[in-house]
């Protein structure tokens, strides 16, 4: 939130298992625009900054992948400047 966002919004999610995540930031290509998270984080709520002020505007997507047991969560984000 908050979503559409300029230049800087935040990524809010909640952990039920402990283990090593890795956020990223994906173009509407497919390609990686940043590596927010990659570590082990223990249950509980998180939230990270992303700041999207080099990038242009457009749709942007963050994916949460929980590298242990191999879930993955997709959400879309607008950048509007």
């Amino acid at each position: 939130y908050p979503n559409p966002f300029n230049p800087d919004t935040n990524i809010k999610f909640s952990v039920v298992k402990e283990g090593k995540y890795q956020l990223d930031v994906f173009n509407l290509n497919g390609e990686k625009i940043s590596t927010i998270v990659n570590k082990f984080l223990p249950t509980g709520i998180y939230t990270f900054a992303f700041n999207a002020d080099k990038l242009s505007s457009g749709i942007y997507f963050y994916t949460l992948l929980d590298k242990d047991n191999m879930m993955r969560l997709t959400d879309k984000m607008l950048l509007l400047k």
